[in-house]
């Protein structure tokens, strides 16, 4: 009685699983139960033609198949020579010219002719003509053949009970064909072979006969027609003698819907569990009693209430309360294969494992989650409530999605049937701070209550929405004349450690002097500027905090870009402060400073004749990995004075393998801040201003592997009279309100003083370069003073649909003007000035 009572609790269990889908279409018909479960009947004492083949072999006892729920073993067949192979591709032996006519020929019926939908197909996963032929088994008598496995047994008692009729052995011509087999197979008989892809023998359950077979009314065709169906195999209807196709060699392996054997749905499931996680030995063991205890492996069972099946399985539960007149539950009732595959589904999601379900003790699982928000504004509280089976101790996490930040923890015990998860996050911080813009991942794990096993984690995200809109400050006067003074790179800001990406059109106010030893009088400052995982294309713009919000942008940004650097010359405005402005969606923003401009102390600066390259690593082959920088001599060579302090030098990160950046620092320096960012398998570049330690720099490589190029467009040292002004930020040019891009191999000139009202006697300008639109994959651009000689060096690397920015320090030429070269394709230019240089 407790075993009674167990199965009968298994039932209710798992019959509640899975979700309901509706349907509604013609009326339930299923077989009678009386043809389901049962060993096949005792065969004919004898081939229909009671004569057989060959006179001289004697007649043979048919031997009946094993009985239902016995294991199936493969007979000993006798020592009988495989028939000699098709030629290749052909589906059967020629027909002979003595066939009968059809009205002449008398064949037994068949009781299955392929009814059921969804019989033969596909299983486990594989695609068709893509089955391994590890999971597949060969005949022992015909070993260049492959099938399911549980259709090569099926086929070696069909081949015994025909070897005792007639004396040889099935002869096959054809079985499991690979795709490439099928393709050309349909090239060979384009208007017989199915499209490649489509074939049963695709599957490994479809076969074709020779050896007399292939010939219809013949006494093996007929015997065939009267006894396959016994062993799980039948003709198809499409292939009969009044089929749309008539194929009297093919057969097809249906197993438990045509031939009733429990045992074959049992071999069945063995094959489907493959898709499992728990599939093994022991787990096959424990699944066989499992539904040996539930159904007996009948298809046709039917248990209390609506429980139907091989895994008795709650029909209402599976198809909706109108499950009986549902098209999708009648073919569940009729296929196996079905019933099959929506119980393991179940066992796996309720017990982890056929061996648990045994048990009738629940795998702790969490089930229903449900957020009570998709989107919140933000510092709205967010709820997770979740339902679970068993018994779990849980416990809840919410991290930025973007950088895993951990911003709430809580946990907890549920229990199935009693309280279940919940929890609330208020869309703050650990430290109490709102969260910014942007996905917030909540994630549930835990453990199983009676085992203690790890459970399967869920996890779901919200977003959080809003702008970030601070009073303005009051303005400072930009003062101009200012000497440069170097710093060992630092962080000003870093949004990512307290969760306060910037959101669509906000502005941040950074606090950028007195700190990190930028004095509280620095005029101007030089950063480096970072957008890390934005949400989509955007824009950032720099200006001095407290006057409006310029015109111009410092970087260009999308989705597909995990990180974007610019270099920024910029004034100090209020409160010592520099103002950013986020266009679009949100991102994270970190900033760094490596130098400033101030009105005491600090050195000048010179510009370079043209552009000097002191490291290419894809031709020195010497490539900076972690740990192992690449040290760069730099003053006293190229034309840098050797008492220079600083340089500007235009970094490119060149084809990198994967994330991460390039950090040009002082000599000896530790590393705290990048460079520039890798943009996988392209090119991209960054202007930056480096402090020299015993006239070098340092070159650091973090994350993907790649070639790092820096060129030194200039210097900072006792020797360099120009000095530096900033300006509030001004656009010089935008090809596109001119509606003509700069073509291929073409120059643009720029009236940079004519257009932003500098000084004439300005030397050089602090601009960003922006290339957008462009037509070609991969571009380069490049900027100096008009009427020199263009340098062999880059400013910018972009591509089509990266629209991309970069500061430059350009020497002006005639006219206070300066040239834009574009390499390939055509390219609109955007080029806004920040500051300028003069010799006082």
């Amino acid at each position: 009685m407790r075993t009674v009572a167990l199965a009968a609790a298994l039932l209710t269990s798992i019959a509640t699983a899975l979700p309901a889908a509706a349907s509604a279409d013609p009326r339930l018909t299923t077989a009678s139960p009386a043809a389901e479960g049962t060993a096949p009947a005792p065969l004919d004492p004898a081939p229909l033609d009671p004569a057989p083949l060959d006179p001289a072999q004697p007649t043979a006892t048919p031997t009946a198949p094993p009985a239902a729920d016995q294991p199936l073993t493969e007979p000993e067949p006798e020592v009988v020579p495989e028939p000699e192979p098709a030629p290749e591709g052909a589906d059967a032996p020629s027909a002979p010219t003595d066939v009968p006519a059809i009205a002449a020929l008398e064949m037994p019926p068949q009781g299955y002719n392929g009814e059921v939908r969804g019989a033969v197909g596909a299983w486990a996963g594989f695609a068709n003509g893509r089955i391994p032929a590890s999971v597949m088994c060969s005949p022992a008598w015909a070993t260049r053949h492959l099938f399911r496995c549980d259709a090569n047994r099926a086929l070696a008692e069909l081949n015994a009970a025909y070897r005792s009729a007639f004396g040889v052995n099935l002869s096959l011509t054809s079985s499991y064909r690979s795709y490439d087999e099928q393709v050309r197979l349909k090239q060979l008989k384009p208007t017989l072979a199915a499209t490649p892809g489509t074939s049963n023998h695709g599957w490994g359950l479809a076969v074709d006969l020779g050896g007399g077979v292939q010939n219809f009314g013949s006494p093996q065709h007929n015997w065939m027609r009267a006894n396959a169906n016994r062993f799980g195999f039948f003709h198809p209807r499409w292939a009969q003698i009044n089929g749309s196709l008539p194929e009297a060699w093919h057969w097809e392996y249906a197993g438990a819907v045509a031939s009733g054997r429990t045992d074959q749905a049992r071999g069945l499931a063995m094959e489907l569990t493959r898709t499992q996680p728990w599939d093994g030995v022991a787990e096959r063991a424990c699944l066989g009693d499992l539904w040996q205890r539930a159904s007996r492996w009948d298809r046709a069972a039917a248990g209390a209430g609506d429980l139907r099946g091989i895994p008795q399985l709650s029909m209402s539960a599976l198809y909706g309360s109108r499950w009986a007149t549902s098209s999708a539950a009648t073919t569940y009732l009729q296929n196996p294969q079905t019933q099959i595959e929506r119980g393991l589904a179940a066992v796996t999601d309720r017990f982890a494992g056929p061996c648990r379900a045994l048990t009738g003790i629940p795998m702790a699982k969490v089930r229903h989650p449900y957020l009570s928000a998709a989107t919140v504004p933000q510092g709205t509280p967010v709820t997770l409530r979740a339902t679970t089976y068993g018994t779990l101790h849980w416990k809840l996490e919410v991290t930025d999605a973007r950088t895993n930040v951990v911003l709430h923890r809580s946990s907890g015990t549920a229990v199935e049937g009693g309280p279940g998860v919940e929890a609330t996050w208020n869309g703050r911080t650990l430290t109490g701070k709102v969260v910014g813009t942007g996905p917030y991942r909540f994630t549930v794990t835990g453990t199983d209550g009676h085992s203690g096993t790890p459970v399967a984690p869920w996890s779901g995200v919200v977003g959080v929405t809003g702008s970030q809109v601070p009073p303005v400050v009051a303005a400072a006067p930009l003062v101009g004349d200012l000497r440069f003074v170097p710093i060992t790179p630092a962080r000003v800001l870093d949004t990512r450690p307290e969760a306060q990406s910037v959101g669509p059109a906000s502005r941040l106010d950074v606090v950028v002097a007195g700190v990190h030893g930028v004095p509280a009088d620095a005029k101007a400052v030089a950063l480096n500027v970072t957008a890390v995982s934005p949400a989509g294309p955007t824009h950032l713009r720099a200006w001095p905090a407290g006057r409006p919000i310029p015109n111009s942008s410092v970087l260009n940004t999308d989705q597909n870009r995990s990180a974007t650097a610019a270099g920024v010359a910029v004034g100090v405005g209020g409160q010592g402060k520099v103002s950013l402005y986020n266009d679009a969606g949100s991102a994270h923003l970190v900033v760094d400073v490596t130098g400033y401009w101030t009105t005491a102390g600090g050195v000048g600066y010179g510009a370079l004749a043209e552009p000097a390259r002191v490291l290419d690593t894809r031709t020195t082959g010497v490539v900076p990995a972690p740990g192992a920088p690449v040290t760069v001599p730099v003053a006293g060579r190229a034309g840098v004075p050797a008492d220079a302090t600083a340089v500007v030098v235009n970094v490119t990160s060149a084809r990198s393998r994967g994330n991460g950046n390039v950090a040009v620092v002082p000599q000896g320096r530790a590393v705290t801040t990048s460079t520039v960012n890798h943009l996988p398998g392209n090119d991209v570049a960054n202007h930056a201003t480096v402090a020299l330690r015993n006239g070098r720099l340092d070159v650091h490589a973090a994350g993907g592997t790649g070639h790092v190029v820096v060129d030194v467009v200039g210097w900072y040292g006792p020797g360099g009279a120009a000095r530096f002004t900033p300006i509030q930020p001004t656009r010089a040019i935008d090809t596109r309100g001119t509606g003509v891009p700069v073509g291929p191999a073409d120059t643009l000139t720029v009236p940079v003083v004519a257009s932003t009202g500098i000084p004439r006697d300005a030397v050089a300008a602090a601009v960003t370069l922006t290339a957008t639109r462009q037509s070609a994959a991969a571009t380069y651009l490049t900027t100096w003073g008009t009427g020199a000689e263009r340098p062999g060096t880059s400013v910018l690397n972009t591509g089509h649909g990266r629209d991309q920015a970069n500061l430059a320090i350009v020497r002006l030429g005639e006219g206070g003007s300066a040239d834009v070269y574009n390499n390939a394709g055509t390219t609109d230019v955007v080029l806004d000035v920040t500051g300028y240089f003069r010799r006082p």
